[in-house]
């Protein structure tokens, strides 16, 4: 694991809030032809457009958001004793989970997306410093998906997700 010295000694890199910040904006995944998706909406097709399979833009609602990426809701989507397994108050209370700019990741057999919003549910328990609360006006919360900040070094080719991570 990295390491990192703090005032009060070595602190595990990954768990410390400054080394996480909001996803960049990143081109979409797959190259559609709008000619062959005619049949999709606008939200469809940018969805789908970023790796999103059809069953799960519905089941989610999910939207596209040029400035904040993909979302999902989850409010009515699990019954109470599944939500509650996986449940912090953040989880409970948010409305609106933002994943990032592509949906990476989904095992294709995952076609209305619950294994993938299990793991997100999982992750949000487990590892609550990859996840960034904002209070919403109806009283809720929004969640954001965070990814690890890349170094000077590094050369960020618009992805949104942290290669040396398991993607969700």
């Amino acid at each position: 694991d990295e390491y990192e010295e703090d005032d009060q000694g070595p602190v595990l890199a990954e768990h410390d809030p400054d080394n996480w910040t909001l996803p960049r904006p990143a081109p979409p995944m797959n190259d559609l032809s709008r000619e062959d998706h005619n049949h999709l909406n606008y939200q469809e097709f940018a969805l789908c457009s970023r790796g999103v399979p059809f069953d799960m833009i519905h089941k989610y609602r999910m939207q596209y958001d040029s400035t904040r990426g993909i979302s999902l809701q989850l409010e009515h989507q699990f019954s109470a004793s599944m939500f509650l397994r996986f449940a912090t108050t953040a989880i409970r209370r948010s409305r609106t989970v933002w994943i990032g700019w592509n949906l990476l990741g989904i095992d294709e057999m995952d076609v209305d997306g619950t294994a993938y919003v299990n793991a997100i549910l999982r992750d949000m328990r487990d590892r609550p410093y990859r996840w960034m609360e904002v209070p919403t006006a109806g009283g809720g919360i929004s969640v954001y998906r965070l990814v690890r900040k890349m170094g000077p070094e590094d050369v960020d080719y618009g992805s949104d997700v942290d290669v040396s991570e398991p993607v969700i």
